[in-house]
């Protein structure tokens, strides 16, 4: 290794024990993971929380394993427990993600489950289900490591919820496969460049990078200009709230309100509501302006008709799969 990247190495890890811990967050949060929701039963409590420390050990014999914080309200329960549920969640139970990484006390009181054969909670709409006994333990950090034998499965059809970079993302095939390889992947009889969904992604990908340079000249992400967005029209609001109507994380939405207070521009007036204050409204406002621009500039190769038409299937799309 030469000097200089000896160096560089040696101070990454000297400084090691001096990082933040949400600094660490958001550097693993680069790496995209599915989302699954552990269920357990123990002596008629049932109890459950989503996780995206899901791995697979060993096809021989079958093991899997995931990790429970010590600080979550389920901990004990989980780690005194014999058996339990490896739900891996679709694209459509990003609600069952978010409901389980909730504060709520009775979260099954909210959705729809069946009992696996160990006795445990399973989603009927999840795309794999792993009903487990807890082969072993180990204690890591701040986490139970959780070995589970896989004693039996099930899995669907469908497309996984995926979680990066702090927000939730769906999985498409990877745009610049060759038509060969794409028509061998999706059927021949699809073209996929022109389905809907496709061209929805690239043009909501295109038109997001470019706009990302103007509004980090303010400060913000994505998550914080979400935020300041919703607060603006609602008034008033929660972190749930926010995190639901916004398509963000629970614990993305609290980083970047916590940053807004930091900042000044939202302020804390109840026990969970959140508002603009005055300097965050004419961040807003500002920001508005520039997006108006940014949306004209976006727009000028559409005819006035094509946009209108545009406008109208969009929002036609929005409330159909709502």
């Amino acid at each position: 290794m030469r000097d200089a990247e000896a160096e560089v190495c040696s101070t990454l890890v000297d400084g090691l024990s001096d990082w933040d811990s949400k600094e660490l967050r958001r550097c693993l949060g680069q790496y995209a993971t599915g989302i699954t929701v552990m269920t357990g039963n123990v002596g008629g409590r049932l109890i459950g929380v989503t996780a995206n420390s899901f791995a697979s050990v060993s096809l021989t014999p079958p093991l899997i394993l995931w990790s429970v914080d010590r600080a979550s309200r389920s901990y004990d329960a989980f780690a005194n427990s014999e058996n339990f549920c490896v739900n891996v969640l679709s694209q459509e139970q990003s609600a069952v993600s978010q409901l389980f990484a909730s504060k709520v006390d009775d979260k099954f009181a909210s959705c729809r489950f069946v009992m696996a054969a160990n006795g445990c909670p399973a989603f009927e709409d999840a795309l794999a289900i792993l009903e487990c006994k807890v082969d072993r333990t180990y204690e890591a950090g701040d986490h139970l490591l959780m070995v589970g034998l896989v004693t039996r499965i099930r899995v669907r059809e469908g497309k996984p919820l995926l979680f990066a970079q702090g927000r939730y993302g769906i999985f498409d095939d990877f745009p610049l496969v060759t038509g060969a390889s794409r028509s061998a992947a999706i059927g021949s009889d699809v073209a996929y460049e022109n389905t809907i969904t496709a061209l929805l992604l690239h043009a909501y990908h295109r038109t997001t990078q470019k706009f990302a340079a103007q509004r980090a000249a303010f400060g913000l992400d994505v998550a914080r200009g979400r935020v300041l967005g919703y607060l603006y029209v609602h008034g008033e609001a929660s972190i749930t709230a926010v995190s639901k109507h916004m398509y963000l994380g629970a614990r993305e939405c609290e980083e970047a309100v916590r940053q807004l207070i930091d900042s000044g521009a939202v302020t804390k007036v109840s026990h969970d509501k959140y508002a603009l204050t005055s300097s965050g409204r004419d961040l807003r406002e500002t920001m508005g302006r520039e997006f108006l621009e940014f949306d004209r500039a976006v727009s000028v190769a559409l005819t006035s008709d094509e946009a209108d038409i545009l406008r109208s299937g969009l929002r036609k799309l929005i409330e159909t799969t709502h």
